[in-house]
């Protein structure tokens, strides 16, 4: 029998921030759904957009649509969907069949929501909730981005919590679950994890805590058997050696460009300038340049203002561009390359 994940079994209360990221039809989101159905309090699941937390809610039209509980149901011999309470806000119910239609039964057991209207909910308590489940918090690399999507989603927190931990009760957990689609991803970068995730890669490490911070990063291993069977199914068969596959079979950023990452010994190379977090080295007597985090005092640009950005361009950008497409400059992590590639192209 093959093995998946169980989220609950890295449940720790020095960690009420967990990131799961891991190939598909690991068991993240089955795990996590099943799991909370079992919680003594209510919980939150919650998807990035409006849309595909609509998609979700029962209809008189299409019936359960695309209820994520649907497996679960089967297995479990449970009855469980989720029913439109408020614009942007569905509630969580264990249901039965009245008249050939699906209906809530009770109270909601949890509660359905999108990280793009949460904040249009304001006023709503969510004190009941011991738990939130955020499921596909990187988007895949088609999908339109929300404006400032990793702040979004640290006030949707503030906005769940309120003032608990204030009260005495325990911070809401936090389950972000998703699918190695994008290291550099705005929930990352909002966090300032991409430096950290990108290290485990190379490093082939699956788990990482951070206990000043109450995070725990884990990156699911897919088992060979696991792997083996899906590597036999039509789909895989047809996308074999593809960045698809690797995200999907290997759990790899596949979709993530990390040529020209390199460490390099910065003897023989001058600073030039910085921003953010990257400052920028030109090698003496070689046309070669290094982005690294070593810090060093030179002409410092503002990343968070857009005047600063647009002087760093107008004095930088041009020259830096034709060094990129000459190949002749190197990046300490993929997080810096895709900074700086982020002002100058």
């Amino acid at each position: 029998m093959m093995k998946y994940i169980n989220i609950w079994d890295y449940k720790d209360p020095a960690f009420p921030f967990q990131v799961f990221i891991g190939g598909r039809g690991t068991g993240k989101t089955y795990s996590a759904l099943s799991g909370a159905l079992d919680l003594p309090d209510k919980f939150l699941f919650m998807r990035r957009t409006a849309q595909e937390l609509d998609l979700m809610l029962d209809s008189e039209k299409y019936g359960e649509g695309a209820n994520p509980f649907k497996p679960i149901n089967k297995d479990k011999k449970r009855d469980v969907g989720l029913s439109k309470i408020v614009k942007n806000m569905a509630g969580i119910y264990n249901r039965e069949m009245v008249d050939g239609k699906l209906c809530p039964v009770g109270a909601p057991i949890g509660y359905g929501v999108a990280l793009s209207t949460i904040s249009s909910i304001r006023g709503v308590d969510f004190s009941d909730c011991s738990d939130c489940i955020y499921d596909e918090f990187i988007p895949e690399k088609h999908v339109r981005r929300i404006k400032n999507e990793g702040g979004a989603l640290l006030n949707a927190y503030e906005t769940i919590c309120r003032n608990r931990e204030l009260t005495g009760a325990d911070p809401l957990r936090l389950w972000m679950l998703a699918n190695s689609n994008d290291i550099y991803n705005d929930t990352f970068i909002e966090i300032g994890i991409v430096s950290d995730v990108e290290k485990m890669v190379r490093q082939g490490k699956s788990n990482r805590y951070f206990p000043d911070r109450g995070l725990a990063i884990h990156l699911i291993n897919n088992n060979e058997e696991f792997v083996d069977a899906k590597r036999r199914t039509a789909l895989y068969k047809l996308t074999a050696g593809s960045q698809f596959a690797k995200m999907a079979l290997e759990n790899k950023f596949a979709y993530n460009d990390f040529s020209l990452i390199k460490h390099e010994n910065l003897s023989g190379y001058r600073p030039v300038c910085h921003i953010g977090k990257a400052y920028i080295y030109s090698k003496k007597g070689d046309r070669l340049l290094y982005v690294s985090y070593a810090p060093a005092r030179c002409p410092e640009f503002d990343i968070e203002t857009e005047q600063d950005q647009k002087a760093f361009y107008a004095e930088y950008g041009r020259r830096i561009h034709q060094f990129f497409i000459a190949s002749r400059i190197t990046f300490e992590s993929y997080e810096l390359k895709q900074t700086i590639l982020d002002l100058i192209l």
